[in-house]
């Protein structure tokens, strides 16, 4: 679903659908080892790219228009 770990088009799709459903959503991080076999990235700078890529996660759910109102999308912990 990501590609260089950013959210694609069919991710925001099917997150903003699941949203709006009020299904709950988990969100699995996979390919973490690309970061260090393949980028060759330090830990540190893995971490931050991990992290970013949260935020750009949770700055999208915080954009969905949520038509149930009583439901209330929670954000990814940090």
């Amino acid at each position: 679903m990501f590609t260089s770990f950013q959210l694609m088009v069919g991710t925001e799709f099917v997150l903003r659908h699941a949203l709006q459903e009020g299904v709950k959503i988990t969100l699995v991080v996979n390919k973490v080892d690309r970061l260090i076999l393949e980028l060759r990235l330090p830990p540190a700078d893995a971490f931050h790219k991990i992290k970013h890529t949260i935020e750009e996660i949770n700055t999208f759910i915080g954009s969905v228009d949520v038509v149930n109102s009583s439901f209330c999308p929670c954000l990814i912990a940090q």
